[in-house]
């Protein structure tokens, strides 16, 4: 609740400072220090959307006869695994209409 109004103030404040310091004829060298401020700002605002979508897309599963594996994060090298065996049995119940 309290990110999203953050994020828009932090990202606003920041791009309001970068380019009032450029109207004002600042040199690029006292711009450089916004950018990496610009760069949270940017993702408290669109990154934690895209990151987990990101994360999603990469994300792949295999079943075998004795484990699941989930191959999954930003770079797909992390492996999850779990024995079917220590899974609690699952529960499917037929709908009727």
């Amino acid at each position: 609740m309290v990110l999203v109004p953050f994020s828009l103030m932090w990202c606003g404040m920041v791009v309001g400072l970068g380019l009032s310091a450029l109207v004002d004829g600042a040199d690029l060298a006292s711009v450089i220090p916004v950018v990496p401020f610009a760069i949270m700002g940017l993702h408290f605002v669109a990154g934690r959307f895209v990151v987990p979508a990101v994360v999603s897309r990469r994300t792949r599963y295999t079943l075998t006869n004795a484990r699941i594996l989930v191959h999954g994060g930003w770079s797909g090298g992390r492996l999850n695994t779990a024995y079917l065996r220590s899974l609690p049995p699952s529960n499917v119940e037929r709908l009727v209409q």
